[in-house]
């Protein structure tokens, strides 16, 4: 400990000078026009509780035994007073904090003129105002304070007081140093990471590039913080952009931390952190974020609270990742799938992520959470444990930081609060939409429209359609869903059947929907689908289908990935169904089997389940398809709940021709002219349902790709000849006379490929 104290007291005459001898003529003067005192506020722990003592500075011996008299000398009359505040610990003199205070009236109100921003640490509504070592607020106005003593229409008094303020900013040489080395090192765009923050204006705009993140901050607070590792620091780089809680939009504060590097000079661009002005790319990441906010306005309504169906491919951070904060480390998930943007839900579904808004216009606090200082000038060593055993402040548990060591004299007053603020645990109404805020945004933080449009956050979470979970994803990689409008007219269906289904859902989703009610309110108001056939005849694609062609999500979920727990079951159709209620999606039940299969007392847990789905489906108000291979085994209390029930019969040899054409002419390779009206025919032949034939294709493709040739006739011939070359060596013994007959059909269909293909060849 007294090494620290000797390294304090050899430091006071170049960056802190002492005060002059009180029979110095300029010392005289500047006191008797009360002007500047330099002062050290010394706290002992006695007996009788804590006693503070004002010293001058020049008089103060840290180890030498202190006077038993109190003293009572008053320093309020001074405009501005230097305090150094020292603890007693133990037999050793500490020091813990050094203190500005600008005590003038007049000069306060000035001050606060000028400083228009200053960091959220720092309290310029209150008179007296202070400020801690490195007094950022005097660097960053260091300009306007040596014009303001130039001014010849102010007070003589208040001129004064400028000058004294003024002159401790010249003559300090804490101040001295950082201005110089600031000047010294910002023309060659480089900064030293002691003093980084100089390169940060507060309310100024800043970029900040970690990872799958870019995202502007107004910037609110640089502070240094304890790491981990005793004596190891990091800066902590605090800003506000926009956010959502839930009810309302608003700002969030955002931190991002970053080692301290002692004196190492840094160049500015290559912090991931950066003021705009230093950032390489801005002229192209000002259009990306403006048009970043045009989107999510469009996605997320101007109150943050809508909703819509986006396609998305790119990188995608889970809840828990995203919850870790800001870090270059993150791993991120490659997604390619339909999301629904819904910013409202995910936070109701999600309450432990809420976000925290700061409350626009309610006066800022005097000391924020964390900071603990600027680095260079920094004498706090209230994060090191006390030597002495036998400190009672210890001893009480009362902490030796900076906050325990407050003078009553120079308590400040706060200013009658503002009527427009808002206060804790108040919400105005009129901070409903966006245009609202950016009105609050622009008065508090002194930015233009325009920028505000720059604060939209680069992640927003989502929910996948396809990975049923919840994810934060990059807003500039959202897309516009790229309906099919043509997959409905491609179903081989009857006419008449598609026709029904089109009429019956788009009449389900028009407001004269609940026209007709139930006797119960509320229920009955679903349109429920039953799909009967076999695998691979279109059932799923008739759900995919209707719901593209009407413009809907499609929420689709097995039976199988459904619990077996009537309690997790019911739960997690609540889930679904209120989902897609809220995003008037289309819901598809694929193999619901599991929820439709009759009762019987031998299984009362199967029971249970079928019976919450009975109830559920009573109240569900959407579209929903249900598809089985086995609609005999469903239980009869379902036949008064499905409304229509469409059963797929097998292909007919021109239906899977027509699938062969219409798969061929979506691909997006080349093929050849082999694929002519008699091959389409051939291929219609050969017994396969839709969703084989799609794969067969699919693995053509591949297989032609791999050959760097276009797509011909041959490659799906392997293709076909692989895969069903077990079925055609089954022994016919064990095939039905409907099934051998199809068999020596397809067996006919792979004799013409072949001839076909041999003919292509002779071409």
């Amino acid at each position: 400990m007294s090494s620290l104290v000797e390294v304090y007291e050899s430091s006071l005459p170049k960056l802190f000078p002492k005060g002059t001898p009180a029979n110095n003529e300029s010392t005289a003067a500047r006191r008797s026009g009360k002007g500047f005192a330099d002062i050290i506020e010394y706290h002992t722990q006695g007996l009788a509780g804590r006693d503070v003592q004002i010293i001058p500075t020049e008089r103060f011996l840290p180890n030498k035994k202190k006077d038993t008299k109190k003293s009572t000398q008053k320093y309020e009359e001074y405009a501005v007073v230097l305090r150094r505040t020292w603890v007693l610990r133990g037999q050793v003199s500490i020091p813990v904090r050094i203190e500005l205070e600008i005590q003038s009236e007049s000069l306060c109100r000035e001050l606060q003129k000028i400083a228009v921003s200053h960091y959220e640490n720092t309290d310029l509504e209150s008179v007296p105002i202070k400020m801690r070592a490195p007094f950022e607020e005097l660097f960053f106005y260091r300009n306007e304070i040596q014009a303001l003593t130039e001014k010849e229409d102010i007070d003589l008094q208040l001129r004064n007081d400028v000058k004294v303020l003024n002159d401790f900013i010249k003559n300090n040489g804490l101040l001295t140093s950082i201005i110089d080395d600031h000047a010294k090192y910002n023309k060659l765009g480089q900064v030293v990471s002691d003093i980084l923050w100089t390169i940060f204006p507060p309310n100024s705009l800043v970029v900040v590039s970690v990872g799958i993140i870019r995202e502007c901050w107004i910037l609110r607070n640089v502070s240094i913080v304890q790491t981990q590792v005793p004596g190891v620091y990091d800066w902590s780089i605090a800003g506000l952009r926009l956010d959502f809680d839930g009810i309302l939009p608003g700002m969030s504060s955002q931190t991002f931390t970053t080692p301290m590097l002692g004196l190492q000079v840094c160049k500015i661009s290559d912090l991931p952190v950066v003021p705009i002005e230093y950032c390489n790319d801005w002229s192209t990441l000002r259009p990306m974020l403006e048009m970043r906010a045009a989107k999510l306005r469009r996605v997320l309504g101007e109150d943050l609270s809508s909703f819509l169906p986006q396609m998305y491919t790119g990188p995608s951070l889970s809840i828990s990742e995203y919850n870790k904060g800001i870090k270059p480390t993150q791993i991120a998930k490659q997604i390619d799938e339909r999301v629904i943007v819904d910013y409202k839900m995910y936070v109701q579904r999600n309450e432990d992520s809420t976000t925290e808004l700061i409350k626009l216009g309610d006066n800022q606090k005097v000391q924020a959470a964390g900071a603990r200082g600027k680095a260079r000038g920094i004498i706090s060593i209230s994060d090191e444990r006390c030597a002495d055993p036998t400190c009672k402040t210890c001893m009480k548990n009362m902490s030796h930081g900076d906050e325990v060591y407050e003078a009553a004299s120079f308590a400040p007053v706060r200013p009658t609060a503002d009527p427009d603020t808002i206060t804790n645990g108040d919400k105005l109404d009129d901070i409903n939409n966006l245009a609202n805020l950016a009105q609050l945004v622009i008065n508090r933080f002194k930015i233009s429209l325009e920028d505000f449009s720059l604060l939209f956050p680069a992640l927003v979470p989502a929910f996948g359609l396809k990975s049923k979970e919840w994810l934060w994803l990059c807003s500039d990689s959202l897309q516009d869903v790229n309906w099919s409008l043509t997959a409905f007219d491609s179903l081989q269906l009857e006419s008449r059947t598609k026709d029904l289904i089109e009429c019956l859902v788009k009449g389900h989703m028009s407001k004269l929907a609940t026209a007709f009610d139930d006797v119960i309110p509320g229920k009955g108001q679903g349109l429920v689908f039953l799909l009967h056939g076999a695998p691979g005849l279109g059932k799923t694609l008739t759900a995919e289908s209707v719901a593209d062609y009407l413009k809907k999500p499609l929420y689709s979920i097995s039976g199988g990935e459904l619990s077996t727990d009537v309690t997790k079951v019911e739960q997690r159709l609540n889930e679904i169904f209120s989902l897609t209620k809220r995003w008037d999606a289309v819901t598809l039940l694929d193999e619901a089997d599991v929820l439709l299969c009759k009762r019987n007392s031998a299984d009362m847990d199967r029971n249970a389940i079928v019976g919450v789905f009975l109830r559920m489906m009573e109240y569900f108000q959407g579209v929903l398809f249900l598809t089985t291979n086995r609609k005999e085994d469903f239980d009869d209390a379902f036949k008064s709940r499905i409304h229509v029930t469409i059963t797929y019969p097998e292909l007919s040899d021109t239906a899977q021709a027509a699938i062969w054409k219409r798969f061929t002419a979506n691909l997006q390779v080349s093929k050849d002219e082999s694929w002519t009206d008699e091959v389409y025919g051939t291929l219609g032949k050969l017994a396969l349902n839709g969703r084989t034939i799609k794969n067969m294709l699919r693995t053509a493709v591949a297989y032609a790709i791999g050959d760097r040739k276009p797509l011909s006739i041959s490659h799906v011939l392997a293709i076909v000849e692989t895969e069903l070359k077990e079925y055609m060596e089954i022994n016919e013994k064990s095939l039905t006379p409907e099934e051998q007959a199809k068999r020596e059909q397809a067996k006919s269909a792979l004799r013409n490929l072949n001839r076909l293909c041999n003919d292509e060849f002779k071409v």
